[in-house]
């Protein structure tokens, strides 16, 4: 058993500047999140413990009813996204030179690796 006074964080009193809606300073207030940068923030003990106690209750029920869960790659080839015409048109598609002359994106979404 562990005691919530040997968990490293702090609640706050007021509502947290620079949260733009009530989940978000919830969170902040509660000591669940740290705010690292605007609209990056950093999870606490408490909230990891939360958020992997959901993962467990949601892979339960997915293996009552014969779901099978997967885990997909957070980079995908230039090619695969210019097959699709997206390569230049998402504007929010974080890009990555490789050393072998290729190129790269981050994920927002897997249509691409499913698609193929």
């Amino acid at each position: 058993m562990q005691f919530l006074s040997h968990i490293p964080f702090k609640t706050q009193k007021s509502i947290p500047s620079g949260s733009d809606n009530r989940g978000t300073w919830l969170l902040l207030q509660a000591g669940m999140i740290r705010m690292t940068l605007a609209g990056a923030y950093t999870y606490t003990t408490l909230w990891l413990r939360t958020l992997r106690k959901i993962e467990n209750i949601v892979r339960e029920e997915m293996d009552a009813i014969g779901s099978n869960e997967i885990f997909m790659t957070a980079l995908w080839a230039k090619e695969s996204w210019e097959k699709t015409e997206r390569w230049d048109s998402v504007d929010v598609l974080f890009k990555l030179p490789a050393a072998d002359n290729r190129e790269y994106a981050l994920n927002p979404t897997h249509e691409e690796v499913v698609t193929p």
